[in-house]
């Protein structure tokens, strides 16, 4: 069972953002875990292009495991999360990312991070629109 199940609506978001980078740190070489919280419909757009649904997830992960190395450290500078209705939440994000790439230079990425999420009545979450711009 996953942490944020156990928090209030308000701070599953919250919560699972957290949970979420603190995974992503790693670049686990099998995304499963990432990709059962994408929804099928997903719209991922990001500096390196726009993908959909959760092959693109896959095919976008795969292309940071082809820059950098596990070991990531995401920093959140500031979240908030906006109920939107019903179940249906936006998170937004800022997010400091340190970084080493595969050819081993370090670096610091500034990225504004927004994501539209559900959380359904058993508390999974799935991520249906995901957009990252650097700043």
């Amino acid at each position: 069972m996953q942490h944020w199940r156990k928090t209030t609506p308000d701070k599953q978001p919250r919560d699972f953002v957290h949970h979420w980078f603190k995974a992503f740190d790693q670049l686990p070489q099998d995304p499963a875990w990432f990709v059962q919280h994408a929804d099928d419909a997903l719209h991922l757009m990001t500096p390196d292009g726009t993908f959909r649904g959760t092959d693109g997830f896959r095919q976008w992960y795969q292309t940071l495991r082809l820059s950098f190395k596990p070991g990531i450290d995401h920093q959140l500078e500031r979240i908030e999360v906006s109920h939107l209705e019903k179940n249906h939440y936006q998170v937004n994000l800022l997010v400091r990312i340190e970084a080493e790439t595969l050819n081993s230079e370090a670096t610091t990425i500034m990225a504004r991070e927004v994501r539209r999420i559900a959380i359904d009545p058993q508390d999974n979450i799935k991520i249906f629109d995901y957009r990252v711009e650097l700043v």
